[in-house]
């Protein structure tokens, strides 16, 4: 048993914990110039590997620029590819259809200018992004809007943090274009109707 109860409160037993190179393998790839970060999901892209990793190995993947650089971990594995996810995962009692569900415990992101500090854009110049907390880019040049969006909720996921309802982001967007309307008037000395 790995865990213990002493005096009500459970506790980690002793020979416990391990080096996690005991457990599991870690790995690093570099994506090429010109491949998407969603290629690592298709099963086939592990093909030549499929027999050398195992279930619970991590693989840092980082596309050649930086931009994106985050971890997978290997769910199966065998001759011929290897189904992958973003780490970390958590317990099922957190997750709700692949969405975090317990958001007691989870920060909301907050709305920057009436949009989410983090969420996905496109723009010609960069394709689709995520933007991060900070409002840096977390990631860009992704192709698909569903990609975008996997990197997001990894990146959310790995801050302990759920987006706002989409009630919460169309209320916000709302009340803070009010707010620069009546701004915009108040420096031209125009009424603002409402």
């Amino acid at each position: 048993m790995n865990v213990i109860s002493m005096n009500g409160k459970k506790r980690l037993a002793e020979g416990a914990l391990k080096l996690a190179s005991q457990i599991y393998r870690e790995f690093s790839i570099t994506l090429d110039p010109g491949i998407e970060f969603g290629v690592v999901f298709d099963q086939a892209f592990w093909a030549n590997f499929g027999d050398r990793l195992a279930s619970g190995d991590l693989i840092r993947v980082r596309t050649h620029d930086n931009l994106v650089d985050c971890y997978v971990t290997v769910i199966t594995a065998q001759r011929g590819g290897a189904v992958v996810d973003l780490w970390p995962r958590l317990p099922q009692e957190y997750e709700d259809d692949g969405e975090l569900a317990d958001s007691s415990r989870l920060k909301v992101v907050p709305f920057v200018k009436g949009k989410p500090a983090i969420r996905v854009d496109f723009q010609p110049g960069t394709l689709w992004r995520v933007i991060g907390l900070d409002g840096s880019m977390i990631a860009r040049d992704i192709k698909l809007e569903e990609d975008a969006i996997h990197v997001m909720d990894g990146y959310l996921k790995s801050l302990r943090m759920v987006m706002p309802s989409p009630e919460e982001i169309v209320s916000e967007a709302k009340a803070y274009e009010e707010a620069e309307a009546v701004k915009h008037a108040a420096r031209t000395g125009h009424a603002h109707a409402q």
